[in-house]
Order: C-alpha cells, then sequence, then structure tokens
C-alpha cells in the first residue's frame, strides 16, 4: 500500500513538471492541442484529490488489504473501458463482479471505491502526458525542419534509428504539417514509397490516428464543412417544420413527443411573424386570430403578425 502512495505521489510530480511545461508554452503563445488544453483546464482538480489523499492516508494504510484487492478490480474494470467509465458502468460492473464471485462489497470496500479510481487514473494520466510531451516534440522537430529547409525532401524528416511502426504519430505529424504548407506531391509518393517498404498504409494509418482516444469528441468537420448547414435544414423544416417555397409557408411540426410547445420569430422582409406551436387537443392553425389553411401566404406589409399552430 505504501509503495502505491509513493508511486501516486510520483506520478502527481511528472504531472505537474509536465503541467508547468504546458503553461510555460501557453505563455509563450504557443498551441498546445486540445488534450493538453484539458490537462492545463483541470489540474486543479488533480490538486485537490491529492490533498484528499494525504489527508486519508491513515486511514488507507489501515485497509491496504482491501484497497489492494479493490486496487485490481476496478484496474481490471477501467483498462477493458478503455478507461472511459460512467457512475453507471462503474456500478453495473461491481453488481457483475458480486455475482460473479457470489461476494457482497462491505461498506469499507465501497468507501473505498473513489480512492482507489483517483490512484488508478493518476497512473493513465502520467502516461497519457509521456505520450503527448513525445507528440509535442515531434511536431516541433518536424516544423523546424520545413522552416529550415528551402527544398524539404522526405529524408530530412528520417530520424536515426527510428521505428516507424512504434512511431506512428510522427507519421501523422508529418503528413498533417506538409498539408498544411502544401509541399508538392513528390514527398508525399515518398512517403507513402517508405510506409510500403515497412508494411504501413498511411490511410490506414491516419484513420488510425484519428480514432485514437485524443481526437475523440473533436466535431471540427461537422462544421467545417457543408454539414453545418445541413444540420440547420433538418432542424428548421423536419423537426421545426417550417418549409417555405416563394411567399407560401407551411408548419408541419415533427416534434418529439415530450415537446409541448415551442416559439420561432419568424423574418419575411421588412415583416416579422411571430409563431407559437401547442401541443393540446386540437389541430388548427389560427393566423391574426383568423383559422387559417395549412398554407400561410406571407405578406410583406411592415406589421406584426401572430401565428398560433395548435398540434395533438
Amino acid at each position: 500500500m505504501s509503495n502505491i502512495i509513493k508511486k501516486f505521489l510520483k506520478d502527481f510530480d511528472s504531472i505537474t513538471e509536465y503541467y508547468n511545461f504546458l503553461v510555460d508554452k501557453t505563455k509563450k503563445h504557443q498551441y498546445i492541442e486540445i488534450t493538453n488544453e484539458w490537462i492545463v483546464d483541470n489540474y486543479y482538480l488533480l490538486v485537490e484529490h491529492k490533498n484528499n489523499i494525504l489527508e486519508s492516508k491513515k486511514e488507507l494504510l489501515k485497509d491496504k488489504k482491501i484497497f489492494k484487492i479493490n486496487y485490481d478490480i476496478l484496474k481490471d474494470i477501467a483498462v477493458r473501458h478503455n478507461y472511459n467509465i460512467s457512475f453507471k458502468i462503474l456500478v453495473e460492473e461491481l453488481k457483475l463482479y458480486q455475482k460473479n464471485k457470489n461476494k457482497v462489497f462491505t461498506y469499507k470496500e465501497l468507501n473505498l471505491v473513489i480512492p482507489t479510481l483517483l490512484f488508478i487514473y493518476c497512473d493513465r494520466l502520467n502516461k497519457l502526458c509521456k505520450i503527448e510531451y513525445n507528440n509535442l516534440k515531434d511536431k516541433q522537430n518536424i516544423s523546424n525542419t520545413i522552416k529550415e529547409n528551402d527544398m524539404v525532401s522526405f529524408s530530412n524528416f528520417l530520424k536515426d534509428g527510428i521505428d516507424l511502426n512504434r512511431n506512428k504519430h510522427y507519421i501523422f505529424e508529418i503528413n498533417n504539417q506538409l498539408n498544411k504548407v502544401g509541399n508538392n506531391s513528390e514527398i508525399f509518393k515518398d512517403l507513402n514509397k517508405y510506409l510500403e517498404k515497412n508494411n504501413i498504409i498511411l490511410k490506414d494509418l491516419l484513420k488510425e490516428e484519428y480514432q485514437n482516444k485524443f481526437y475523440l469528441g473533436r466535431g471540427g468537420w461537422t462544421w467545417y464543412t457543408g454539414s453545418s448547414g445541413w444540420f440547420y435544414k433538418i432542424g428548421i423544416e423536419n423537426i421545426l417544420g417550417l418549409k417555405k417555397e416563394k411567399n407560401i409557408l407551411k408548419i408541419e411540426p415533427n416534434i418529439p413527443s415530450y415537446w409541448n410547445n415551442y416559439n420561432i420569430n419568424y423574418k419575411y422582409f421588412n415583416t416579422n411573424y411571430s409563431i407559437e406551436v401547442i401541443r393540446d387537443s386540437k389541430n388548427e392553425i389560427i393566423v391574426d386570430n383568423i383559422v387559417s389553411p395549412n398554407t400561410i401566404k406571407l405578406v410583406d406589409d411592415g406589421k406584426e403578425h401572430i401565428i398560433v399552430v395548435h398540434i395533438s
């Protein structure tokens, strides 16, 4: 148990050193990537956890046998879920363990679950910090190579003794930075030849990198491309139900059953239409206190018009 606490404190010191390295880079206005931004933003939480561990150190040492059992069980759960554990998953896994092992967790064992997870995740975070540090070094080295050479060839990037099978992020970063600076296709041909010789397919490597845990959660391409326009169109036309053709407006909501109402302010040239959709027992459209057909003729008269749509 004391060894685990020592390991936790050592991991914490390493993470702190990396945190200071990142803070220094941000002060120099250097981009540190999204994973590292998370580390900088959430470092204070780790400090709080460390202080809590130190405060309960005596109690943890008293229950070192229980702690060791907990550590093995929870480490197995964390690894199997790639360290993405929600409270729900944790409860389900512990219930399943009790059922399979025909055992019931004691209050002491359950009370040590959170502290144990802190040790496990601190170890994991320290390893990720080392990976991210190497990735930042690769990025900087590649950037320097491009800046220092007027005519860049693929051979400029080959470091002595580099094992591309074990350092695929290096290739990913080469490809990424060369695309940004717009180098000619010859260097990409050389890159593909070299990878083929080493039984690495660039397309698969890039796919693997983008599916890597460091990139999960990014929605960049959703908004860089026309996809955002389609999301907007689906939201307005297919969910809220507003469809306009020339000067004819149709309102056919297709909203979830738990939506009871919503409001829209629709601008038609110099005229504002205030639309309210209400879920009740009726099925009718009222425009300026007059029951209207399903299609509404829009007029640009500069007045305020009120539309109330009742749906069942």
